[in-house]
């Protein structure tokens, strides 16, 4: 079905403005195809789920692209000095840190299995 015929009530479309025409459904459409999906490096996704509800976890690093007004407007809108992240910096090091204190007294023959 070409953009001209689709009906922009559709889920799809949910929470498009009304005032666009089709034309500019199609340029839209148009300008999301020809973004190249670039790869990055490390490409790591996970999905949790827990009892009561799920999680993910998304680790990407490679090349940096963007220009610098890019960067200061997207690390103005995620900061990264928020409760959450502090939450899981700590969390994270606290587990690191068992981890390598279980193999390090288990190594020294501290602890037998």
């Amino acid at each position: 079905m070409a953009a001209t015929e689709r009906n922009i009530e559709a889920p799809a479309y949910a929470g498009v403005p009304a005032g666009l025409t089709a034309r500019d459904l199609q340029l839209i459409e148009a300008a999301a195809r020809a973004r190249p999906h670039a790869m990055h490096g490390v490409d790591i996704r996970l999905s949790v789920p827990l009892a009561w509800r799920r999680y993910y976890l998304a680790i990407m690093a490679g090349t940096e692209r963007r220009e610098p007004s890019r960067r200061v407007l997207d690390r103005q809108a995620r900061p990264l000095a928020t409760l959450g992240n502090v939450l899981f910096v700590t969390a994270s090091a606290t587990v690191l840190m068992l981890v390598c204190l279980a193999a390090l007294l288990l190594a020294s023959g501290v602890v037998e299995i």
